[in-house]
């Protein structure tokens, strides 16, 4: 195992938790971590240039149906359809309490698996809500910056209407699907970094108007916090201007739809449908 995977089976974490573990261990941010680049500024990336990579898809193709085809009554009182779940193909684990969530690429090969915890005294002791996999002391986790949840599903439709739906987390196409059945054009970062492969992935399906949804991930949108979050969608966005229309949500303090962390769809379809329709275009 690499150290990475070392650190975050023994602190039951995911990447991102292993990878800050390690920073600060080694001394902070200023240090550069092999493997991780250097200060030197980065050339700018054509995004025409861009190679999308395979991910080798996992040798266990149907792990993920080892564990219970429950629905998940925490889920279901959010908004998400039985059909929505079957459709993902997510399973239930009864004796960790928690979500198994497979991950497929473009072509439908499961690439990975992760899991939503939903056990509260594990949530208060610092256990990730969501993590990867782990099972026979094997980690289904895959570069989430090199594959989109949900494309597999919603591959048809964006090929269509040449249009895209960007969300942060794996329950947000779960809702979409609930609020739109069989007519998704929702795809998941599962975080909240848009990656050139990620932009190169959509360009190459046609894509002609990207719409971002991320999570209001601030109090006050004139806060630092408010006003950091709105530079990291602007530079999330910057460079696709030249290739497609581009917008984004934003809830703002007058409206305010969406609680503190709240994804755009998690307050229902109206109030999502709203959102869009206020949506901010960011203009090249």
């Amino acid at each position: 195992m690499s150290v990475y995977d070392v650190i975050m089976k023994v602190k039951e974490t995911d990447f991102k938790g292993a990878f800050n573990f390690l920073k600060g261990f080694i001394g902070g941010y200023n240090r550069t971590i092999v493997g991780f680049g250097n200060n030197a500024p980065r050339k700018k990336v054509l995004l025409e240039e861009v190679e999308v990579p395979t991910i080798e898809p996992i040798k266990k193709q149907f792990l993920y149906n080892m564990y219970s085809n429950q629905y998940i009554k925490e889920w279901l009182q959010e908004g998400i359809t039985e059909q929505a779940m079957d459709k993902f193909k997510i399973r239930y684990d009864e004796k960790g309490e928690r979500a198994i969530i497979p991950h497929f690429d473009i072509n439908d090969k499961c690439v990975g698996v992760r899991v939503r915890n939903f056990n509260e005294l594990e949530l208060l002791k610092g256990k990730p809500k969501y993590m990867p996999l782990w099972y026979d002391d094997v980690c289904y986790s895959h570069p989430l910056g090199g594959n989109l949840y949900g494309l597999n599903i919603a591959k048809d439709n964006i090929k269509k209407y040449k249009k895209v739906i960007i969300t942060e987390g794996e329950k947000s196409c779960l809702l979409y699907e609930s609020y739109y059945p069989n007519n998704n054009l929702c795809v998941s970062l599962c975080g909240s970094n848009f990656s050139n492969i990620h932009k190169k992935m959509l360009l190459d399906l046609g894509v002609k108007e990207i719409i971002l949804c991320l999570d209001r991930q601030y109090e006050d949108e004139n806060s630092i916090e408010g006003k950091e979050w709105r530079e990291k969608i602007h530079k999330n966005l910057s460079n696709l201007s030249p290739y497609c229309k581009v917008s984004y949500v934003w809830d703002t303090d007058e409206d305010r739809l969406l609680g503190y962390k709240d994804s755009p769809l998690d307050q229902g379809k109206e109030v999502f449908e709203k959102l869009i329709k206020s949506r901010k275009c960011l203009e090249g």
